[in-house]
């Protein structure tokens, strides 16, 4: 067996390994075990996890952003001193 073979196949198992360890975790949090207690119908699972996903995304997303957007303004605002800086010692 080829050693990429054998990594891609130990990884799969680690995943699916870790995967079945953390489903009983997934019903300690409050949402996820309040929605398996109500039964609810597919629509409301599946709206359910685009809050979920929705939610994920915007955490992720947001420090990324923010701090992009910080430093943007800043080199920005760096670059314009600069500018100012090069055409003062032209003059």
């Amino acid at each position: 067996m080829k050693q990429t073979t054998k990594i891609s196949l130990y990884t799969t198992l680690l995943t699916l390994g870790s995967m079945l360890y953390a489903a009983p975790m997934a019903l300690a949090c409050p949402m996820c075990s309040e929605l398996m207690e109500k039964g609810a119908d597919a629509f409301k699972a599946m709206k359910f996890g685009q809050g979920i996903a929705w939610s994920m995304l915007l955490m992720f997303l947001m420090p990324v952003l923010l701090i992009g957007g910080i430093t943007g303004l800043i080199l920005l605002e760096r670059r314009k001193n600069l500018q100012k800086m090069k055409k003062d010692a032209a003059a």
